[in-house]
């Protein structure tokens, strides 16, 4: 039997019969030429969907400045076009009126600009290993010296096949040199593109051989097909896990914002209570200054007045005891005018925090003897009652300041004093009390006692209440008490009273006590 085949090159560089010719049934034949055409229709389908999935749905990324998502989009449907030209020729099969010339200058360009744009992909994927500049140099470069294939005949530019598959080589091999980079500084994803990348160096070699030496020789075929859409594949994937990343990312910040704007509302809202409360309390100590200013001047006036009105009339000519009288109660009043603002100087040290003490432990009964012996009871014209019912212990000791805790007490027992008649008592008593470890010290008397209603206010500063004293001397600046809580708090102690009208009056402190150690 014999064959007669004609073949007509189209003055294509290589004319001729490049693979051996197979006989066998019908059957067979058609089977193998129809797997061929579903494996080549397969991978076209897969880079044709790749391509119009990214540049469709993710270029939206080049507005954010990330071309990666374009460039590979691109690429794989111009590598889309590669596949429907060659092998068994898809495109021609479906449309067989495209010319020969025009099929020919897609399969040159698809794969040529293809691989550029795959450059351009890689040099935004692994923007630290890939030099820009260089990398749009040499896809630029790519692509303006293939741009001739568009007006030349097939019959010219298919000479230069061996010249334009080595720079399709060379950037095959830049891109390489990119994914070592990257895998050897560990940037995810790197080694897999690595791995696909050399499958697909090692395929194109294959078909530059394929297509430049004798194809019968070589006892091979066209496999850059397969490797370009493996390496494309897994590029899929690189960009997917890229994308799913990001998403990853942007909910983990979208969760983070909103604890953080959670978390702002609250601090906003407590900076705003704690404002609040800031302004409220300047409020009340503007208030409480403007009714300290005016106690001051209200305290100071009255003494004042009084100085400048005796002086007057002993200016005037008040002569003999009137003269002397005048004299003795401008005396009396410079006095009270004096204790006054001694008061107040004691009074801003207070609440300044300005008023030094001079701790030191002191042994119980010490202490007890110390105020015991402070007056000379027998001088004061009241019956006075001492009881001073505290262990006699050498380990109980106070921590005090021991001329300050005087000042508290010659303060309680002068306001008894000024509140008593000589036939009134006055009851001091000194107790320890073991289980909570204080000690107590109070002063009694049976004067004329406090009104209930006055009682919450007996230690504000000027307050001297509606009771008048009884002894008849200039009155007190209603500071004794106030200095006195200051400094039994200074003290770790606790100050306090309980009175009931027309029958007496009890103030008391309270001090802690330790053991010396």
């Amino acid at each position: 039997m014999d064959l007669l085949v004609q073949v007509s090159n189209f003055t294509q560089r290589k004319g001729g019969i490049w693979k051996d010719l197979k006989l066998g049934a019908a059957e067979d034949i058609g089977r193998e030429s129809l797997s061929r055409i579903l494996f080549q229709t397969f991978i076209a389908a897969g880079l044709l969907l790749m391509g119009v999935f990214h540049v469709g749905f993710h270029a939206i990324q080049a507005i954010r400045n990330d071309r990666s998502a374009l460039w590979f989009g691109l690429a794989c449907l111009l590598l889309f076009l590669r596949t429907a030209f060659t092998g068994d020729f898809l495109a021609t099969r479906l449309v067989p009126s495209i010319p020969w010339e025009t099929a020919v200058k897609a399969e040159y360009l698809s794969v040529f600009w293809g691989i550029s744009f795959l450059v351009l992909y890689f040099r935004h994927l692994y923007r630290d290993n890939l030099n820009p500049r260089l990398s749009v140099g040499i896809a630029g470069a790519m692509i303006a010296v293939t741009l001739p294939v568009l007006v030349l005949p097939a019959r010219v530019y298919t000479e230069w096949m061996l010249y334009y598959s080595i720079a399709v080589i060379v950037l095959i091999l830049y891109i390489l040199y990119g994914l070592a980079r990257a895998a050897w500084n560990r940037r995810a994803g790197a080694g897999v593109n690595l791995a696909a990348g050399l499958v697909f160096l090692a395929a194109a070699l294959n078909d530059v051989l394929y297509y430049n030496a004798a194809p019968k020789a070589l006892k091979s075929s066209d496999l850059v097909t397969l490797g370009l859409f493996l390496f494309v594949f897994t590029q899929m994937f690189m960009l997917a896990r890229k994308s799913a990343v990001a998403y990853r990312e942007t909910r983990r910040l979208k969760n983070e914002l909103e604890a953080a704007n959670a978390n702002l509302e609250r601090l906003v809202a407590s900076r705003t209570e704690a404002l609040s409360r800031s302004n409220e309390k300047l409020k009340r100590s503007e208030h409480a200054r403007s009714e300290l200013l005016n106690d001051i001047t209200h305290e100071l006036r009255n003494p004042l007045t009084s100085i400048i009105g005796y002086l007057r009339r002993v200016i005037d000519g008040a002569a003999g005891r009137l003269q002397a009288r005048h004299i003795e109660i401008a005396y009396q009043k410079a006095l009270l005018l004096d204790h006054i603002v001694d008061d107040l100087r004691k009074l801003a040290l207070l609440k300044r925090d300005d008023m030094s003490y001079a701790f030191r432990p002191v042994k119980l009964r010490a202490f007890c003897e110390a105020l015991h012996h402070s007056y000379d009871w027998e001088l004061l014209d009241r019956r006075i009652e001492l009881k001073w019912n505290v262990p006699d212990s050498e380990e109980l000791t106070v921590n005090v300041d021991l001329p300050r805790m005087e000042q508290v007490f010659a303060n309680l027992v002068g306001n008894a004093l000024t509140h008593t008649n000589p036939r009134d008592s006055i009851v001091i008593a000194g107790r320890f009390f073991r289980s909570p470890g204080a000690c107590a010290i109070k002063v009694k008397d049976t004067g004329t006692g406090i009104e209930k209603s006055e009682q919450h206010r007996i230690f504000e500063r000027f307050y001297r209440g509606g009771q008048q004293d009884t002894a008849g001397g200039p009155g007190g600046t209603g500071l004794g008490l106030a200095i006195a809580k200051s400094i039994v708090e200074a003290h770790r102690g606790r100050i306090g009273m309980y009175s009931e009208p027309g029958q007496g009056s009890t103030f008391y402190f309270i001090l802690p006590v330790g053991k010396e150690a």
